[in-house]
């Protein structure tokens, strides 16, 4: 997943992938982080495997959650020019949001904000977890094979899923939001050093 844009936070339109951003996060900072089908999959994806845990600044479900605001017409997309009605999506599943993405559906911020309000509060931040800097080595290793990622080419995600695979087979537990931090921080890293 690329680095956020939150100063599209306060645009008038949202496309479908911000709006599953949103959703997921509700956190302005973090807002504009998705920038393919495959970013929407891997945060998805990420989210739903910490579902044991409290981590109140997130929906694990977001796909479903909006799927069913816009059954019930709390929230209207836009292809193109053409609303969608709420008859539209009565018999589409979470997948057809994820094709939905893919076209460019859209709607207002308002529209949103109104559904979804404003970020929930989290708990205070904790201690760097002393299987970071092992997490720190994997993902260099990873870039070194694989090459830096570059904007809107999926390979973050990729990254991220990678390294919450590896933090799993360990036994280590980490949240969403803290891999992909980590994650931004060593691509940075290595960018600064590549031969490092």
């Amino acid at each position: 997943m690329a680095i956020p844009a939150s100063g599209r936070f306060d645009d008038p339109v949202w496309d479908l992938r911000d709006i599953v951003g949103w959703v997921l996060d509700r956190d302005p900072a973090k807002f504009g982080r998705l920038h393919s089908v495959e970013d929407v999959q891997s945060a998805v994806s990420i989210s739903r495997r910490y579902t044991g845990r409290s981590w109140p600044e997130r929906d694990p479900n977001a796909l479903r959650t909006i799927l069913r605001a816009l059954q019930r017409g709390d929230l209207a997309l836009h292809d193109r020019d053409t609303v969608l009605p709420r008859e539209y999506w009565g018999w589409q599943v979470e997948r057809d949001l994820l094709n939905a993405i893919g076209r460019g559906f859209w709607g207002f911020r308002t529209d949103g904000l109104k559904v979804w309000s404003g970020r929930v509060p989290t708990r205070p931040p904790s201690r760097l977890k002393p299987f970071w800097s092992d997490a720190e080595a994997v993902a260099m290793v990873w870039l070194k094979d694989n090459g830096c990622p570059r904007p809107h080419d999926g390979n973050q995600a990729i990254l991220e899923k990678f390294l919450a695979d590896r933090l799993d087979e360990h036994g280590w537990d980490a949240s969403p939001s803290a891999i992909r931090r980590h994650v931004v921080g060593f691509i940075e890293r290595y960018r600064e050093n590549p031969t490092g």
